[in-house]
């Protein structure tokens, strides 16, 4: 359930290399019939992120969730700022989920029919009050709403981060074991499918933070590429200084880079046990 006042969009335009990705680091793009607005908003979350210093937010929790103010004296970012909270509340009602590699992020689109959100705009933001009846429901809104602050804090530092699912509070764990046993178990194998091993968790995020740093570079050298040649330019950029790009930030991460793909023509491209999950959700991220 929503409230909402209509915006008009923005267009992003974006130019895609399809050049050396890390190694099992990103996960895979779906096609733009199975997500057609994921670019779109996707560049608008990257541009909120790139202003993160120009943006302020006021967060009061409450027993059954938050009540958030997002604001900026910037008019530009103004409407961009409020395109993104009505795309993100469009993905919780659909669902379309995004960014399943963060396990909190994961955890609240398994309980999106249980979050009830209202939004409204104000001269130079949003005011949003996300509230569930659930207990458990409730924390997980409380804990999004510090890692959004993280991110208006910290921008792309706080963007690669992978997010803990909070724990449970006492009242919260008595409504959990009153539950049929169904759900328990349920919860249960949300719980263990959330528990990563520290190494297998250290690896995934020295990855994630590789890949981005390799999707700036690469995106930079794009840009150059079309201003200077156009999108001739830009296509010997993939196939001739993206492996170098690639090679580069592979050895400054401690990694290394190639190519794997979801139809596999050669399994030594197949990745390693503890990748697995960011290739098998195939879920493309706006980070």
């Amino acid at each position: 359930m929503r409230r909402l006042i209509h915006s008009p969009r923005l267009l992003a335009v974006l130019i895609v290399c399809l050049a050396p990705a890390l190694l099992l680091a990103q996960p895979g793009r779906r096609g733009m019939g199975a997500d057609p607005t994921f670019v779109r908003d996707r560049d608008t979350f990257h541009f909120l992120l790139a202003n993160h210093d120009k943006l302020r937010r006021q967060v009061t929790e409450r027993s059954d969730g938050v009540e958030t103010v997002t604001e900026t004296d910037d008019e530009s970012l103004v409407e961009r700022l409020q395109e993104h909270v009505e795309a993100m509340y469009d993905r919780v009602d659909k669902p379309a989920p995004i960014r399943l590699r963060d396990p909190l992020f994961r955890e609240i689109f398994r309980h999106t029919k249980q979050i009830v959100m209202e939004m409204e705009r104000t001269p130079k933001g949003v005011k949003v009050v996300e509230t569930s009846a659930d207990p458990y429901v409730a924390e997980l809104i409380k804990a999004h709403a510090r890692v959004v602050s993280g991110f208006i804090a910290r921008g792309f530092d706080e963007a690669r981060q992978l997010h803990a699912v909070p724990s449970v509070p006492a009242k919260v764990t008595e409504t959990v074991a009153a539950l049929p046993v169904q759900k328990v178990e349920e919860k249960a194998a949300v719980n263990e499918e959330a528990a990563v091993p520290a190494e297998e968790t250290a690896q995934r995020q020295a990855a994630s933070n590789a890949r981005d740093d390799l999707a700036k570079r690469l995106s930079t050298r794009l840009v150059q590429a079309m201003s200077n040649g156009g999108p001739a330019k830009a296509i010997d950029v993939c196939s001739k200084e993206a492996p170098r790009i690639a090679k580069a930030v592979g050895k400054e991460h401690g990694l290394k880079i190639g190519r794997t793909s979801f139809k596999l023509r050669n399994p030594e491209n197949a990745p390693p046990d503890w990748a697995k999950m960011l290739v098998e959700k195939r879920i493309a991220e706006p980070t």
